[in-house]
């Protein structure tokens, strides 16, 4: 026990579950659920607490296994080709269809093409036929008294109709454990009330109520609590007498520790911290002698943590041992590094390419709700490997039906704000795809394209050599790989600015003044090449500009900058100083051109998109962006087997 201590105590993740297995086994904290009969109309998903054999045979009679005549065998022994035989229909043979029961004395049906008809009643045969062909025996499905369900299997809807066509309409099956969640948080609200000012909406254990049901269990989800150890205690003692166990999950201000504060004052702690990437302050330990898990309370955390130590007592409880979702090798679309010695559970995208799944890895912060509903599957990186490379082949176990996957577009390269909008009509016309935007700058996206990571890259690259956007990068990074180029828009770039231009900035020039601080691009974007490019035909020296080096990874965040009041001026775009009311001050135009290869043109999802943007329903929700031009949107800048 760690009852001697309030410190985290991040162990291995085996050595945690060992740990907590054994303390559930000791005190006997998981037992078997007890029994309950139901009607088998009604056992859905649910867990069958004894064998299930059947009470009569399915079929029990001889059945037709084909559309036919129906006939005694032996009255064909002498049919050939060159002595055909004449059966009068009524009296030697039958018509019967498939599925139904022979008529008495039958044991064989011909098939109706291989008769001839002379009359109404009168056909023709010319080949015997053997004794049962075609035919199907009584019990040839199930015979009675066979066990047709297993003990302690999650019933499923063919299981269903097999009981009922065997005469079983009531069987034993386990109870749900009762499961009572409990949310902590003094800045928590109940759905469905007016949202206060500085306050969230309580959705976790809605998250978790939900698997607790596809798991087989009844959860119940008691008031928010506030964080203090009274108010914990009140409902979490409401909740022991009423359930099997209890899950909390913590606040934004204590985390688990109030958790732990309860378990240790109350009852029993067992584990408090392990290692694993989200949920590592998750806590575990008994009151009453019943399970108590507490989770982190950012959504994917506590998802991680249910399912490693909440997710097994529930099994355990219903008499299973597994409840592993479907699992795909995917291809890894980047390099991704992890913590050594930490187990991480990272959430990827997968997207079909060509003929391989795409794993693209996605936001990793625990508190980012959006990145959770967008992953199509968890990848689950061991506690031995730091690094994992771009192109190897990776386990990752599936949040959604892999016939989703088919329905993911991915772009790779510069992310633009019209891509939400490109989302949303796709979303309301088209449900058979998912458009996916994964920012990675213009260089990576055309590599990306190369490696077969994506199907398009958005792009927008200058070329001071030639003075002309993104086909010299094509012809460069692509060469070899058959290509189109298509013109999304033409943007401004240029400086963002507070509200009123306090500082009276003109041009380029004005930003060597000693009183005006200022924030670039980083360096590889094609914002900034374009920003190069526009300083040395203005003549001034980067160095001569206080916050050149000062680097900015993406639009927002450096619109965000002079929003903050940290610098005067940052390089960007009108969309993203217009979203933070400032104001913008154009330098020069640049060019996003869609990069697409010849191979998935015919593809049902570019064709799509491709037709998305040349509709009059996206111009129209386009036409009155500012500091963009759509002019030109749809036509091919470049195509790589064109001479």
């Amino acid at each position: 026990m760690l009852q001697d201590s309030l410190e985290l105590n991040l162990v291995p993740l085996e050595e945690a579950l060992d740990r907590w297995n054994n303390e559930i086994d000791f005190k006997k904290a998981a037992p078997l659920t007890n029994e309950e009969k139901i009607d088998v109309k009604d056992s859905l998903n649910r867990i069958t607490a004894e064998d299930v054999p059947a009470k009569v045979s399915y079929p029990n009679f001889f059945m037709s296994g084909i559309d036919g005549i129906a006939v005694n065998s032996a009255i064909t022994f002498n049919a050939s080709a060159s002595n055909p035989m004449k059966l009068k229909l009524g009296e030697e043979g039958f018509f019967v269809d498939n599925g139904r029961q022979l008529p008495q004395g039958c044991d064989a049906v011909i098939p109706i093409e291989k008769v001839k008809f002379h009359t109404i009643d009168l056909i023709e045969i010319y080949e015997k036929i053997t004794p049962w062909e075609n035919v199907r025996a009584a019990g040839h499905e199930v015979t009675a008294h066979e066990i047709i369900i297993p003990k302690n299997h999650k019933i499923r809807s063919l299981d269903i109709g097999a009981m009922l066509s065997s005469g079983v309409n009531k069987i034993k099956v386990r109870k749900k454990p009762r499961v009572g969640i409990i949310s902590a948080g003094d800045n928590l609200m109940t759905l469905g009330k007016p949202l206060k000012e500085g306050y969230i909406y309580e959705s976790t254990s809605y998250i978790l109520s939900n698997i607790l049901k596809e798991l087989g269990a009844q959860p119940a989800i008691y008031d928010i609590a506030e964080e203090n150890l009274d108010s914990l205690n009140k409902i979490t003692t409401e909740a022991m007498a009423e359930e099997d166990i209890v899950v909390i999950v913590g606040g934004r201000s204590r985390g688990t520790s109030l958790i732990v504060d309860l378990l240790i004052k109350t009852g029993e702690l067992g584990v408090y911290g392990t290692c694993i990437k989200p949920g590592q302050s998750v806590c575990a330990g008994f009151i009453d002698g019943k399970c108590v898990i507490g989770l982190p309370h950012f959504p994917f955390s506590a998802f991680v943590a249910f399912e490693v130590f909440a997710q097994p007592v529930i099994l355990k409880m219903l008499g299973l041992s597994d409840h592993s979702r479907e699992k795909v090798s995917a291809t890894l679309a980047s390099t991704i590094n992890s913590p050594f010695g930490i187990d991480e559970f990272m959430r990827v995208q997968l997207v079909n390419v060509g003929k391989k799944i795409v794993a693209v890895p996605v936001s990793r912060g625990a508190d980012l709700l959006m990145s959770f509903v967008k992953a199509d599957g968890v990848l689950r990186i061991s506690k031995d490997i730091s690094q994992i490379g771009g192109g190897s082949i990776v386990e990752v176990e599936l949040l959604t039906n892999r016939s989703n996957i088919d329905k993911n577009l991915i772009m790779m390269g510069t992310y633009d704000y019209t891509f939400n909008i490109i989302k949303n009509i796709i979303y309301k016309l088209d449900h058979k795809v998912n458009l996916h935007t994964y920012n990675i700058g213009s260089k990576q996206g055309l590599k990306a394209v190369k490696d077969g990571f994506a199907h398009f890259s958005g792009i927008h690259l200058f070329d001071s050599r030639t003075g002309d956007f993104n086909v010299p990068f094509v012809k460069e990074i692509l060469d070899g790989v058959p290509v189109i180029v298509v013109n999304l828009f033409h943007r401004y770039i240029g400086l963002v600015v507070k509200e009123g231009n306090p500082k009276n900035l003109k041009d380029l020039t004005d930003l060597k003044r000693a009183d005006v601080k200022f924030i670039n691009r980083n360096l590889g974007s094609g914002t900034r090449s374009i920003f190069d490019y526009a300083l040395r035909k203005a003549s001034v020296n980067p160095q001569e500009i206080s916050g050149y080096a000062e680097e900015s990874n993406n639009h927002m965040a450096s619109a965000q900058a002079v929003a903050s009041g940290n610098v005067d001026a940052a390089l960007g775009i009108d969309v993203s100083a217009k979203a933070l009311n400032l104001d913008f001050i154009p330098i020069m135009f640049e060019r996003y051109d869609l990069v697409i290869p010849k191979k998935f043109l015919n593809d049902y999802k570019v064709q799509v998109l491709l037709h998305l943007i040349n509709s009059e329903e996206f111009k129209k929700e386009v036409k009155d962006l500012q500091g963009y031009d759509f002019s030109y949107m749809g036509q091919i800048y470049y195509d790589s087997e064109e001479k």
